[in-house]
């Protein structure tokens, strides 16, 4: 089967912790990359000729949720940068032809940028596509590329080579280092293809990457069964339109297929659609999770008897998330919500929150309860200590001791009088003990806060 028109976004995960928002937006600006907004939306090229229209895609989205990913700020919401690039390159081995026409950067909130590679292709078959989407997806493998005449070992190269060579804020920051392990290094996609004919199954499943069709089990392929790959789609399409629009998303990738001829109008609307409001609905989504596996990796490496204040302020960015970016009501569309549905579904959203929320809300309750335990015993020991010296020292004097101390003096003393002034500098002791363990705790939380700043540097 020829394909006639493939277009795919590939998000790369970036971490912005302890980084000046300010600094990389300077250097974006200075590298050409414009902010995306009414009067620079529609200089964005996707590889072809069809331009956002920004009034239309900001009205497709609820108004709280607009306000943050159309924000001025990065400290209030999300700002896409995005540059024409123009770039034209070869997968070597498949001798398949394709062009990089535009690249993102999306700043967003809780040290997460995202980079977004918008990808097209020449005409080719489903079969040497399906292999072209999983060698721009595992871009961290051994393979030939060649990009504007120069030769690449992998598509991480040219990322580090190129265009990272020109923002070195996001290259020292963590582009390959702090989620070097996320998914294995392997880039979240999204495909649009139109071709004459309807997709069936096996072509969807195979241009999804799924499993068994990954490159790692490419020989195993053949051997997936039939009924596996009829519930793996079934689990994971959107059949409102189908078969004439087909759109299926999984964990790592999405594929939204239709057999619209290209120079129809509802295809010039399903491009725009697929370029602005479901990129939108995939750029939140995969925010939300990157958010939250974060949150579960700071967890685990917590020593919960040293970070009390560390676990603390995980709870108010967890509640603070919770509170402003934790959409479920997506689109202004009633329609649209199945879409949300199928996204929070594929990337497993919901059983990521419930393990990072309740992980983290159990340490809290767990930590406040032993504060409250060692509070309550300290408290329980002053006040015994006052109680029983004060019954036995009220309106006791002892005027021997108003000149100083003495072993004879010492020697002369009642037992009563003993007893009520070892009770008496006991507790001075223990107040004066507990005050500076207080003092050295805050010392020492001060210092581990600044060590985690200096780490993540």
């Amino acid at each position: 089967m020829e394909i006639s028109n493939a277009y795919s976004h590939y998000f790369l995960p970036i971490s912005l912790h302890n980084v000046d928002a300010t600094a990389i937006q300077n250097q974006l600006i200075e590298q050409h990359f414009l902010l995306y907004e009414k009067e620079t939306a529609s200089l964005v090229r996707y590889g072809d000729e069809i331009e956002d229209n920004f009034e239309t895609l900001k009205h497709y989205f609820m108004p709280y949720v607009s306000e943050k990913i159309f924000s001025c700020t990065p400290e209030n919401g999300f700002q896409r940068f995005s540059k024409n690039s123009h770039l034209h390159g070869t997968l070597n081995d498949l001798q398949l032809s394709f062009s990089i026409p535009s690249i993102d950067v999306i700043i967003c909130p809780f040290a997460v940028a995202f980079l977004v590679i918008h990808v097209s292709y020449d005409e080719a078959s489903k079969e040497d596509l399906a292999k072209a989407f999983r060698q721009f997806k595992e871009f961290k493998i051994k393979r030939s590329f060649t990009i504007e005449e120069k030769r690449y070992t992998s598509f991480e190269q040219f990322l580090k080579k190129e265009l990272f060579a020109h923002l070195p804020y996001l290259a020292k920051n963590g582009v390959f280092q702090r989620f070097e392990r996320f998914q294995d290094g392997v880039l979240l996609a999204n495909h649009f293809i139109a071709a004459s004919a309807e997709a069936t199954n096996d072509t969807l499943f195979q241009l999804n990457g799924g499993p068994g069709a990954f490159s790692l089990n490419e020989q195993l392929a053949p051997y997936v069964s039939p009924s596996y790959i009829n519930r793996y789609i079934e689990e994971g399409e959107l059949i409102r339109h189908s078969p004439t629009i087909r759109y299926i998303q999984a964990e790592e990738s999405g594929v939204f297929w239709t057999s619209l001829s290209p120079k129809s109008t509802p295809y010039a609307s399903l491009r725009r659609y697929f370029n602005g409001p479901l990129f939108y609905q995939v750029v939140i989504h995969y925010f939300q999770k990157i958010v939250l596996l974060s949150f579960s990796n700071a967890y685990a490496k917590i020593d919960w008897k040293k970070d009390a204040a560390f676990i603390r302020s995980l709870m108010k960015k967890m509640t603070l998330f919770e509170a402003q970016y934790d959409f479920r009501d997506i689109s202004a569309l009633s329609e649209e919500k199945n879409v949300t549905l199928l996204l929070r579904q594929a990337l497993d959203l919901q059983r990521i929150y419930d393990e990072a929320f309740h992980s983290l809300q159990h340490l809290y309750s767990t930590q406040e309860h032993l504060s409250d335990i060692k509070q309550n015993n300290l408290l329980f020991f002053l006040t015994m200590s006052t109680v029983i010296s004060g019954a036995f020292g009220m309106n006791l004097v002892i005027d021997e001791l108003k000149d100083g101390v003495t072993f004879s003096k010492l020697a002369a003393l009642t037992f009563t009088e003993v007893f009520v002034l070892i009770v008496t500098l006991i507790s001075v002791v223990v107040a004066v003990f507990f005050s500076l363990y207080t003092v050295s705790q805050l010392m020492y939380q001060t210092y581990q806060k600044k060590q985690r700043q200096k780490n993540n540097d």
